[in-house]
């Protein structure tokens, strides 16, 4: 496709990474930071929604951004923990028409442990980005809110795999000017049930 002119150049492109862990009595706190140039730029500001507004073949040969992450979990008493995520992104000249992006997230999901594989938690999530393209702030926000029961290996909410979850979730769309997506049934909110499973290896 580069060749036949119907693809930007490749162009090399690495992101270092920082990591500072700090353990607490029976959980952590973690901080990353992240900085890069090029593609990597892109995927480091982008919420996963806002590919077709950015595209696969844009030219992100000038693009630079950085990454922080924050995220963690405690325990509030023997039978409720505490995890959360808080993100902050920042990128310049994505694209040749994108020139500044600012997104933000965060999530917190209080659980209470019925024993060490059974747990109910309520997850809580917020997320704002900002895109200024060609001169024109474009916002896109929303909410979620997950009520959640959890079979998993062991208490933690983090670190302890597999786990399944037995899901229903709230989410509203506030803004959506980057993209113009709504639900299938033109509402700017939605009500969903579902199973998920997670695993490592």
């Amino acid at each position: 496709m580069e060749a036949a002119g119907t693809a930007y150049k490749a162009e090399n492109a690495f992101i270092p990474t920082v990591i500072l862990s700090k353990p607490l009595q029976n959980g952590f706190n973690e901080t990353t930071i992240q900085a890069t140039t090029k593609t990597f730029a892109n995927n480091l500001v982008k919420l996963g929604y806002n590919e077709t507004s950015f595209g696969v073949d844009n030219d992100y040969s000038d693009a630079k951004a950085f990454r922080i992450i924050n995220t963690g979990e405690a325990y509030l008493s023997d039978k409720v923990i505490m995890s959360h995520a808080a993100v902050y992104a920042h990128g310049t000249d994505i694209t040749p028409t994108t020139e500044k992006v600012n997104a933000f997230t965060l999530v917190a999901r209080p659980a209470y442990i019925w024993n060490q594989n059974n747990k109910t938690a309520l997850e809580l999530g917020w997320f704002k980005q900002t895109n200024t393209v060609s001169g024109t702030d474009l916002e896109e926000s929303g909410k979620k809110v997950t009520l959640a029961h959890v079979l998993t290996a062991g208490p933690s909410l983090l670190t302890m795999r597999p786990d399944f979850r037995f899901y229903t979730t709230y989410i509203k769309a506030d803004k959506n000017e980057i993209d113009s997506w709504s639900f299938h049934d033109g509402k700017d909110h939605q009500i969903s049930f579902g199973v998920q499973a997670e695993a490592w290896w």
